[in-house]
């Protein structure tokens, strides 16, 4: 094996290592050129102090077993770097453009993916979905909807903004609004109060979940949207308070109900939406949902869930699992990692009858991972 190059000794014996590192202009570079930038920058920037204040010095040459392992090269620059002086100056510049580069490349990350960078139904495609489904509904027939997770009752106030487009539909609509905090389902009832004069929704006190039983719900705020059954450490201690409720499948609500078919469910449960969905499996296998949606971001992994959980339980039924876009939803026929990042989005369970409502887009993620349309 070729042996690595060393600097004479003070004698200028060959052959003998130098306390000054290495040979050659890399030895010139740590002993000249970095301490005299060193000195350099202190006289342009003297307000930073005692950073440049110690004297530049450099450890003594690496072993021969770590020159062979690691190299000459490697090995200069790491003892450089590790004896550099402070530079309190130079160190914000660099978080600086550090945060800089992050905040760009994930809005542009983001954008790639297609994800949700604005909040709201008005925007982010939801809005569209109740456009769409309301136009597919026909005259006469029972327009059988469920808001799960009502709170204030924004969602099914849309819906009923879009019936004023189709008003022989108004007489033939059945929508149940579920709001468990009492607070939220006051708002909810006052919000909705003249509409439900008028008959057709019903707003109930019950939670949904994959059984039936009671459990505790924390109150994040008076009036936000994200009070939940799901919650961690930092959520349970920023809560404001915390508040028994009931809950029961939709499976049992159905049974209860009597309905032979509903057109879509709303889910929007903080984290709790793949328990909704799980409870409501019967429907699912039966066929007996036209679409389900639901709220996806990373309160699921308070409950553990993903993704992949949905697409396991909708395997065999004739579901296909649909992204909300502005524009579109976008269509999955089976599961990909890439899909578990858990950022902010909405997605559609759609009965294989109901696809022809909506604009879709069909594709997969290629062997870059990258979603490619077919």
């Amino acid at each position: 094996m070729r042996s690595l190059p060393t600097a004479p000794s003070a004698g200028g014996a060959p052959g003998s290592a130098s306390p000054e590192i290495l040979s050659g202009w890399w030895s010139r570079l740590i002993r000249v050129i970095i301490p005299k930038w060193a000195g350099l920058r202190k006289s342009l920037f003297p307000i930073v102090g005692k950073g440049y204040n110690r004297a530049v010095r450099f450890p003594e040459p690496p072993s021969k077993p770590l020159q062979k392992r690691f190299g000459t090269f490697r090995m200069t620059l790491d003892a450089a770097h590790e004896h550099r002086p402070a530079v309190p100056f130079l160190s914000g510049v660099r978080r600086a453009l550090r945060k800089l580069v992050w905040r760009v490349s994930r809005i542009l990350y983001m954008h790639a993916r297609g994800e949700e960078t604005e909040d709201g139904f008005l925007h982010n495609g939801e809005a569209r979905v109740i456009a769409d489904l309301i136009r597919a509904s026909r005259d006469g027939e029972a327009v059988v909807l469920l808001d799960v997770g009502a709170n204030h009752g924004a969602w099914s106030q849309s819906v009923l903004d879009r019936l004023r487009d189709r008003p022989a539909l108004r007489p033939h609509l059945c929508l149940t609004a579920f709001e468990p905090v009492t607070s939220s389902r006051q708002r909810l009832e006052a919000a909705l109060a003249s509409e439900i004069a008028r008959g057709g929704i019903t707003v109930s006190s019950s939670a949904l979940s994959y059984r039936v039983g009671r459990a505790r719900m924390a109150r994040m705020s008076e009036s936000g949207g994200t009070n939940s059954l799901e919650i961690d450490k930092a959520m349970e201690d920023a809560a404001i308070g915390f508040e028994e409720v009931d809950f029961m499948t939709l499976s049992a609500w159905n049974e209860a109900a009597g309905k032979s078919h509903i057109h879509m469910v709303k889910i929007d449960a903080e984290g709790h939406d793949a328990r909704v969905i799980e409870g409501a499996l019967p429907l699912l296998q039966a066929g007996m949902i036209d679409v389900l949606q639901f709220e996806y971001n990373h309160r699921w992994l308070f409950a553990r869930r993903s993704l992949h959980d949905v697409f396991e339980m909708i395997a065999g039924t004739p579901y296909v699992l649909g992204r909300i876009r502005p524009s579109c939803v976008e269509l999955h026929d089976e599961w990909h990692f890439e899909l578990d990042r858990f950022f902010q989005c909405n997605y559609l369970l759609i009965h294989d009858r109901a696809l022809s409502w909506f604009r879709t887009r069909r594709g997969a993620f290629g062997p870059s991972n990258i979603w490619e349309q077919f």
